[in-house]
């Protein structure tokens, strides 16, 4: 710091300033790290949650109710490809809001 004619003049070394582009990058990156494990999860368990619901169905359809046999088969393949592709399509809602 120098004083000279009653001005101040601060000069700053070795210092690095980050933009708030980088930085709001970072907290992105941590706080998807951070909720993955919770992803994986409930992936995980979609597998076997949508076997339960087809089995149901194929009871359903095994003591005669044809169309809610054929509606929890449907609405639990349906069901299980969303959660699949839950990753995917959060990703392309921040690649669209990044855009924007």
């Amino acid at each position: 710091m120098a004083v000279g004619g009653g001005s101040i003049f601060l000069t700053l070394t070795g210092m690095d300033f980050a933009s708030a582009a980088t930085v709001s990058g970072v907290v992105y990156d941590k706080i998807t790290a951070a909720f993955m494990p919770l992803v994986e999860l409930v992936k995980g368990l979609s597998y076997p949650i949508a076997l339960v619901i087809m089995s149901g169905g194929a009871l359903m359809i095994m003591i005669g109710s044809k169309e809610k046999g054929y509606t929890m088969i449907q609405n639990s393949a349906i069901g299980y490809i969303l959660v699949q592709m839950m990753p995917l399509l959060m990703e392309l809602l921040v690649e669209i809001a990044k855009a924007i």
